[in-house]
């Protein structure tokens, strides 16, 4: 069966309007009450969703329509990139170890992708720089890493790649990571470290979260080891490709925003329904009851929006609809 009637789902808006032209990250079909086993995540502070209908009902006394879906608020500093931003740059940033430590802590904290939970934008490059003391090294710890699935051999598309040292060169390459893997821990021999992350492809994913930790040198260093003939060889693709992503780059842009022209428009609208947390206290992560909130039954098709003025990510799960007419 066709999807006739459908729920968009809008993680990625500036402000609290949906064109049509505006791409819905997920859609899910009336006939379909199937459970999505993965929360959306918002980019920002909003959320939108959409309701469709090809026909309209023709008595509202007795149609139910009937939505199943629960979200929350998480805090926006649980995902914060400890780093420093360069300045007029999107995601380069530089780490920097401090002059004292107590314990031998010379400095730790977490990184992260573009947006992340949310996907990360497509056709972006980015760089986490790692300076430590002359008497460190850098241990980094990817705690959740998803790329998009690679397709055929080789890091030709989205690609985290580690160097040994301060500045990208191929003989201090220490890995080159284009697919998710177990959690491993990564140690670079001197006390810089540099992470670049080319994303070249349409299609994105949730991205990475990682721990870096600058250690001192007497807590032991660790042995230089040469890069397998593979990792190299990964390395050399996706360097090459890095020219010819900034040249495709707003091309493939257009190409990944199709105007949404050929959509039917809603059979009926009303006013937004806007949801929110009264106090910080509402977007804790530890909550007992992450996902008490559900939307419940609705009349007629419009637009449903969660705002926070508070500094928050929206996630959001799809639990299933029935519609009666």
């Amino acid at each position: 069966m066709g999807c006739l009637d459908s729920v968009d789902v809008f993680p990625f808006l500036r402000d609290p309007v949906i064109e049509n032209a505006t791409l819905a990250a997920d859609t899910f079909c009336q006939h379909s009450r199937e459970r999505s086993a993965t929360p959306i995540y918002s980019a920002g502070r909003l959320l939108g969703l959409r309701l469709r209908f090809q026909q309209p009902p023709t008595d509202l006394a007795s149609w139910n329509l009937t939505l199943s879906a629960s979200y929350r608020f998480l805090k926006r500093e649980n995902f914060r990139t400890d780093g420093r931003l360069v300045p007029h740059s999107f995601c380069d940033f530089y780490f920097f170890a401090s002059l004292s430590g107590e314990d031998g802590n010379v400095g730790q904290g977490y990184f992260h992708s573009p947006q992340f939970p949310a996907h990360y934008p497509a056709h972006i490059k980015c760089a986490y720089k790692f300076i430590g003391r002359p008497d460190t090294h850098v241990e980094i710890l990817f705690e959740e890493l998803q790329l998009p699935p690679v397709v055929s051999g080789g890091c030709q598309l989205d690609a985290l790649t580690l160097f040994d040292a301060e500045s990208a060169h191929m003989s201090s390459v220490i890995d080159v990571i284009c697919s998710s893997r177990p959690t491993r821990r990564l140690v670079s021999t001197g006390p810089d470290l540099l992470l670049e992350f080319n994303a070249s492809s349409n299609r994105t994913a949730k991205g990475f979260r990682g721990k870096y930790k600058f250690v001192p040198n007497e807590l032991g260093v660790p042995e230089p080891t040469s890069p397998s003939p593979a990792v190299l060889e990964a390395a050399s693709v996706a360097m090459k490709h890095e020219k010819l992503q900034q040249e495709q780059s707003f091309a493939a842009k257009q190409n990944s925003l199709p105007l949404d022209v050929e959509l039917p428009k809603p059979g009926r609208s009303f006013a937004s329904v806007w949801f929110g947390p009264e106090s910080a206290a509402e977007t804790d992560a530890a909550n007992s009851q992450p996902w008490s909130r559900v939307i419940g039954h609705v009349n007629g098709s419009g637009l449903w929006a969660w705002l926070s003025l508070l500094p928050t990510v929206v996630t959001f799960k799809w639990r299933g609809s029935q519609c009666c007419s």
